[in-house]
């Protein structure tokens, strides 16, 4: 049997949302960090694979745009510093890396961010059903 056609429901959509923010720990994504490797994402990568690399408790957020779309959002700042290679080309969330859990959800490289003395950058990844967004 062959499928003519799929499509999430809207249900489902705001679900699979929900349940990458608000699972139970050890299950839930917790976690958002940046890194200065700009090897290309594979699959069977590690959340970050920089030497460089710095973890964050990540605001998370479930948006419910008038569109019908649901996305599950990250945030956090990263401060000059935090990262010793002061550049940041990879962004990754993760379970809470605090307690050893670090089985990744996503790994994604960007064009690399310079951080200069005193500077900050905000990096939220919104991830929806129809697909990933990286905004800083």
């Amino acid at each position: 049997m062959r499928i003519r056609s799929f499509a999430f429901l809207n249900s489902g959509k705001r679900n699979i949302a929900k349940l990458l923010l608000f699972q139970d720990d050890p299950h839930s994504y917790f976690a958002i960090g940046a890194g200065d490797s700009n090897k290309s994402p594979s699959s069977h990568d590690s959340p970050l694979l920089g030497k460089n690399q710095c973890w964050k408790s990540a605001t998370r957020r479930f948006i419910e745009t008038s569109d019908g779309e649901y996305i599950a959002e990250w945030s956090a700042q990263f401060h000059y510093g935090e990262i010793s290679s002061n550049k940041i080309c990879e962004v990754a969330i993760s379970r809470n890396t605090t307690n050893g859990t670090c089985d990744g959800l996503i790994r994604a490289t960007v064009d690399e961010i310079k951080l200069s003395p005193g500077s900050v950058v905000t990096i939220s990844i919104r991830l929806s059903p129809r697909d990933l967004r990286i905004l800083i």
